[in-house]
């Protein structure tokens, strides 16, 4: 059985499939493992009614919190929520360059925007780091207090190209207390 998926163009692809050298079922077994080591065109799916942070963040197997799927996004992954219940996240949300987060998912997978997800965040709700264009998609988000001398900030974008938040509701969280210095000191 071949380790690693075809390279070559697809008439040599087939040249080995008719001489025996490969067989269709292992080429597919072989680009399915690729597909699932590779960085590219990366997910995590979230479920705060029957996800488990130790799962694998497939459909099959979702992460229970926001920021454990941050955690795991790479390169442009991008977050898929099912809106049940409260995300209560003490943590911020960190999306990396190009990672977006859509809400709205039903238990079955299937979207729709005007079922926002609802979560109770840290004193910086989201931070969307790094290039690329991303989008923020059905999510109702309260951030949560700030420590004193410190910003509550709903949404932070850093190094963001373009930004895309719809059919959102964003509240930033009450400031924390100012800070007295003694210029005696």
């Amino acid at each position: 059985m071949a380790d690693t998926p075809w390279t070559g163009d697809a008439c040599s692809l087939v040249e080995a499939f008719r001489s025996g050298e490969r067989s269709p079922s292992e080429e597919l077994t072989a680009t399915l493992a690729a597909i699932d080591a590779s960085e590219l065109n990366a997910f995590s799916f979230v479920d705060a009614e029957r996800g488990d942070d130790d799962g694998d963040g497939t459909m099959e197997s979702p992460v229970r919190s926001l920021v454990e799927a941050s955690r795991r996004t790479r390169g442009g992954a991008d977050v898929y929520a099912r809106s049940v219940g409260t995300y209560t996240e003490t943590d911020t949300i960190r999306l990396g360059a190009g990672s977006s987060l859509y809400g709205g998912f039903d238990e079955d997978w299937r979207r729709d925007r005007s079922r926002r997800i609802r979560i109770e965040a840290a004193a910086i709700g989201i931070s969307l780091d790094g290039d690329g264009d991303r989008h923020v998609s059905a999510i109702e988000l309260t951030a949560g207090a700030a420590e004193p001398g410190r910003r509550a900030i709903g949404v932070r974008v850093a190094d963001g190209e373009t930004v895309t938040i719809e059919d959102s509701r964003i509240v930033a969280g009450t400031a924390g207390d100012a800070v007295s210095v003694d210029a005696a000191g």
